[in-house]
């Protein structure tokens, strides 16, 4: 995989801080659940999870709640939700999690293999977008990725292919081929491996381990640990 890290605009991943990202480790600090930082916000979990997940933004509201209970300001998450809106349109993914998964979907079926199963999907999105962010130092889908106890999951894609134990077709998706040859390469590498060879695979190493169940495992830390451990592998 020859490729160089790419910036756009001159943003890195990491000049874009995510609102999100940034109230998930408050949270952590304070020793607080998920449902117990809901409870003092006064918003419900699921809220909570699409703020951390960046498909909601920290409102004002929030903000002044953070500053009463909290002592912190509520000028900070304000800015901080302003400033990465602005300059999400320059870095954010091209893709989606759904159209990485059908593309997923439609190369296992060209093997002619046995469908895809709703964990192995998610141990595939889970090792394209870290050796995503690993080569490129943006995300290949902005969707966060949770850790569960079948390792790292996708929550929209876990809820749209819901009960199906095995996944056959999906919508038709184009991506353009330099995506399209990274997806080869990454499903060459990790998709010779059956769902629970994947999920060992996960749970062995320190994205999931070190993330509290049901709490999102940081992009951060996901682009970290593959720069070190799959960079190398996957060239």
């Amino acid at each position: 995989m020859e490729q160089t890290k790419t910036q756009i605009s001159g943003l890195s991943r990491e000049t874009l801080v995510m609102p999100g990202d940034t109230l998930h480790e408050f949270m952590q600090e304070k020793s607080m659940t998920i449902k117990e930082f809901a409870k003092k916000l006064n918003i419900s979990v699921s809220q909570l999870k699409k703020i951390f997940s960046g498909e909601e933004e920290i409102t004002v509201y929030i903000a002044n709640r953070l500053q009463e209970f909290f002592d912190s300001p509520a000028k900070f998450w304000t800015t901080l939700e302003k400033n990465y809106r602005e300059k999400l349109k320059e870095v954010s993914a091209r893709y989606s999690a759904e159209q990485i998964a059908c593309w997923f979907i439609k190369r296992n079926k060209k093997d002619d293999t046995e469908p895809l199963g709703n964990m192995k999907l998610h141990k595939l999105l889970y090792y394209a977008q870290g050796c995503y962010l690993a080569f490129n130092d943006k995300p290949l889908f902005d969707e966060s990725i949770f850790a569960y106890t079948h390792g790292p999951v996708v929550d929209s894609i876990l809820e749209k292919y819901k009960g199906n134990r095995s996944i056959q077709n999906c919508d038709n998706v184009v991506l353009d081929d330099e995506t399209e040859n990274f997806l080869e390469k990454v499903y060459k590498m990790f998709g010779q491996y059956a769902a629970w060879k994947l999920r060992e695979m996960t749970h062995n190493e320190m994205p999931w381990k070190d993330t509290e169940q049901s709490s999102i495992i940081t992009q951060n830390m996901i682009q970290d640990y593959f720069q070190k451990k799959w960079l190398s592998k996957i060239r």
